[in-house]
Order: C-alpha cells, then structure tokens, then sequence
C-alpha cells in the first residue's frame, strides 16, 4: 500500500491556521499533547487521516468524488 509522508512543520502550519492551540488539536485527534509534539517536530510520522482532517477544517473541499462540491466552514456542513 502506497502511504503518503506529510512533513510536521506543513501539519503546524494547518493547525495555526486552523486556529487551534497544541492542546485543542490533541483533543480533536484523541492523543496526547506529547504525540502531537513528536508530530510536529518530525519526531513520529503525522498520520495522513489527520493531516486530511486539518484540510477540510481549513475550509477545503472534501476530497473523495462523491462528495464534490461539499465543503466544511466552521462546524458546518455546506452543500452544493
């Protein structure tokens, strides 16, 4: 299976533009503040799913084909 490396420094920079603080970031994930710390620095591989989850928090769209045209803004689903 083809995995994809998403570099920490490009995860921080998500979550700062997310807006959401070291440990609301961990709480959203389910890890501890530590784990998101290794992610950050390089420490430990930033999972794909959770970098794909800063995404479309960030307002993109989602990213399977079916769901084209939808994206999320906020806590809000928006449709087409």
């Amino acid at each position: 299976a083809r995995t994809r490396a998403i570099a920490g420094s490009r995860f921080r920079e998500a979550r700062q533009n997310c807006a959401l603080s070291m440990p609301e970031a961990a709480k959203l994930f389910r890890v501890t503040v530590r784990t998101l710390q290794n992610w950050e620095s390089g420490r430990v591989r930033v999972p794909y799913a959770a970098f794909k989850l800063m995404r479309i928090l960030r307002g993109h769209e989602l990213a399977h084909p079916a769901w084209r045209g939808f994206c999320v803004v906020g806590d809000t689903l928006w449709t087409p």
